[in-house]
């Protein structure tokens, strides 16, 4: 069985891998090298487009009202797999997401008059916050109404969750995929010898940490182990009618 770490007890491991007090008296974990492992895990996180990562997310207007919110583990859009549907999931005219500032502003100023169906979207900070950073999406035209899109999102990692959610306990094990917690353990120690020892041991296993995360983006970045596999036939033509006849082998299905 695969060890899961969790904050504590990989800290506790590198701990003992450096064979020294880092920080604290007692026995207990020190505090900057737990530091240290979640700031590990936050780049393993944050730093790829993890497939594993992809999330659905649900954009939903309000009338009079340019603004919606962001998913609060929002951390930026899937494009490849973006699609937008009304609530009754009929297929609609499409909702351009963007995050080009000049874009969105030219189409602001052209329906600056006028409410409607949104067109565009700008992904941008929510400068209402004071005290968390959070995002939101702004709308072009002002909606006129309740309008329900989905789209798919990459998720922040679980430590920078700010109200309401709540961030990853240092007793819990991040929910990705098993194979990642070696990554963590050889990033994590990277930094914890980079900070609390003197020579180059840093390298080497700086050296073991980019031959794994070189072959985990080349092998275990999928859920599919040939790409001709996701490819289904689609006998009756249903899904091709619906969705155009570039569906299969178009851009929606590119990596």
């Amino acid at each position: 069985m695969a060890v899961r770490w969790t904050v504590n007890t990989l800290t506790a491991q590198i701990r003992g891998e450096l064979a020294q007090d880092a920080n604290a008296a007692g026995g207990t974990v020190p505090d900057r090298l737990q530091d240290l492992v979640i700031e590990a895990g936050k780049h393993l996180w944050n730093d790829f487009d993890w497939r594993w990562n992809d999330r659905e997310g649900t954009l939903t207007t309000v009338a009079s009202s340019r603004d919606a919110d962001a998913p609060a583990d929002f951390h930026k859009l899937n494009q490849r797999w973006l699609a937008e549907y009304e609530a009754d999931t009929s297929l609609t005219p499409s909702l351009r997401f963007t995050d080009n500032s000049a874009r969105w502003q030219g189409q602001r100023d052209l329906y600056s008059a006028s409410e409607g169906r949104p067109v565009i979207a700008m992904v941008q900070q929510d400068t209402t916050e004071t005290t968390v950073f959070t995002w939101k999406f702004s709308l072009a035209p002002i909606p006129d109404a309740v309008y329900t899109y989905t789209y798919r999102y990459l998720s922040s990692d679980p430590w920078s969750l700010v109200f309401p959610e709540t961030p990853l306990a240092n007793t819990a094990a991040p929910m990705w995929p098993a194979w990642m917690d070696e990554g963590w353990r050889w990033l994590a120690l990277v930094s914890a010898l980079q900070a609390f020892q003197s020579g180059d041991r840093w390298q080497s296993v700086l050296g073991r940490y980019n031959s794994w995360i070189q072959h985990r983006k080349e092998e275990n970045n999928e859920t599919i182990s040939f790409e001709s596999d996701s490819i289904i036939t689609d006998g009756y033509g249903d899904l091709a009618g619906r969705f155009g006849d570039g569906f299969y082998g178009g851009s929606q299905w590119q990596r």
